[in-house]
């Protein structure tokens, strides 16, 4: 899945607040298994990997546009912001994002392969 999901995963990622929108997101990846992309990237900052600007500050924003996929199958993943000066989405304050995302292949000899 991918999209405005509106949710952080760590407090560093949002100007302020969003406890609770963070504690529901995080109980959804547990409970589906999932993994969201940014959480790999250890350096990732509001003020550098934000994808909705700021209404506070132009140089800075949140990371609330998500890209999440399953835990068990996911051999490897990388994210990031598009950068250029014309890297927005139409019609809002949020930039695109870039992911990739390598799974395994499904076994068939194994049950739901």
């Amino acid at each position: 899945m991918a999209g405005d999901f509106n949710a952080t995963v760590a407090s560093f990622e949002h100007l302020s607040g969003g406890a609770d929108t963070r504690a529901q997101y995080l109980m959804f990846l547990s409970d589906t298994n999932g993994h969201d992309l940014w959480s790999d990237v250890e350096e990732r900052s509001r003020f550098s990997d934000w994808t909705c600007r700021s209404s506070r500050a132009a140089s800075e924003g949140n990371i609330i546009d998500r890209v999440v996929t399953s835990h068990g199958s996911m051999i490897d993943s990388e994210i990031s912001i598009a950068d250029r000066h014309s890297d927005w989405v139409p019609y809002t304050d949020h930039r695109a994002i870039v992911a990739c995302i390598v799974h395994a292949m499904p076994n068939p000899a194994q049950p739901n392969g």
